[in-house]
């Protein structure tokens, strides 16, 4: 590869990082390459994120690292169609069998689609997304319907076979993959984990961080969800990967720390004002501050989610100090 290439290559990336070296692989797709329904982005060299070609689809993205004992794959997409698209491109781009399949949270745009990898495939994740995953009563797809519409319908739960509450490390020569489940639960959901490749400087976090900060509140608490994100700052990663959208850096952690802190404290406010609960949500909606927050391309019903689990974390810490 010329060195203008080179140069052409690292400009059209550099917004999140600079990757012209794992362009001179020549096994491995370039920046944004089509695979299937995919667009391909090179993280590292043998770090990938597929992400869906077309950006209406719905579809999540999964991380894919090609490792010296096979490929590993973070979040199996969010229905067993979309996995064996997935499987099948993955395919394409090495001859490697996929070996692990790790989990960042229990909902199934990061798991629904698990019963269509390999039988053997070891599926990691934390110990809090497991029990999430195995009770019939959790709502699995909530997330999912919301983003992809009420014709989803919700797959077998695969449940995953390594489970762990501390620190789990995949070794391996080429990429060694440290499993890191979140201790303050809940966050985003009662299961959050992070996926670190700390040598290369790239984590993948879930629905931590969402599209125009479209983020789903149901099930979260947004105190804990504040501090997680607050730790992930502290660590410097230099690409952070969500489950929708383009792989990003620490400041759109920054601003999603900074939408939910105003979030609760546009709630906490209301408090003090004696606004009626029913209402304090539409209130917040109606904020002239809410722009300079989240997008208005964000649904409403998604915003509304979110303002109302914030109005129950608040009910519940004012009867637990009793304020009420």
């Amino acid at each position: 590869m010329s060195r203008s290439s080179r140069i052409a290559l690292a400009a059209a990336f550099a917004a999140v990082l600079s990757v012209a070296h794992a362009a001179t692989e020549p096994s491995v797709p370039t920046v944004g390459k089509r695979i299937g329904p995919f667009t391909v982005d090179t993280l590292a060299e043998g770090v990938h994120l597929f992400r869906p070609a077309d950006g209406g689809s719905g579809r999540p993205n999964s991380l894919v690292v090609e490792r010296s004992d096979g490929v590993l794959v973070v979040d199996g997409q969010s229905s067993p169609a979309g996995a064996k698209e997935l499987l099948e491109a993955i395919a394409r781009l090495t001859t490697k069998p996929v070996k692990y399949l790790v989990f960042t949270h229990p909902h199934a745009d990061a798991a629904g689609g698990a019963s269509a990898f390999p039988k053997d495939v070891l599926v990691v994740a934390s110990d809090g997304c497991r029990t999430a995953m195995a009770d019939s009563g959790f709502d699995f797809g909530a997330e999912a319907r919301e983003r992809e519409g009420e014709s989803w319908k919700e797959p077998e739960r695969r449940l995953p076979t390594a489970v762990t509450s501390t620190e789990f490390r995949l070794e391996d020569p080429k990429h060694t993959v440290q499993v890191l489940p979140i201790q303050a639960l809940p966050a985003h959901s009662a299961g959050d984990t992070l996926v670190w490749l700390r040598k290369e400087g790239i984590v993948a976090i879930g629905d931590l961080i969402a599209p125009a900060r479209g983020l789903w509140g149901n099930g979260a608490n947004l105190g804990n969800w504040i501090g997680v994100l607050n730790s992930i700052v502290s660590e410097k990663p230099k690409i952070v990967v969500p489950l929708h959208g383009a792989p990003t850096d620490a400041q759109e952690l920054r601003l999603t720390r900074d939408a939910l802190s105003w979030v609760r404290g546009s709630v906490q406010q209301a408090f003090m004002d004696r606004v009626p609960t029913g209402i304090i949500p539409e209130k917040i909606l109606a904020s002239e501050d809410l722009v300079r927050y989240f997008d208005a391309s964000v649904p409403r019903p998604i915003l509304r989610g979110l303002f109302e689990q914030s109005v129950r974390e608040a009910i519940e810490w004012r009867q637990k100090h009793g304020f009420d």
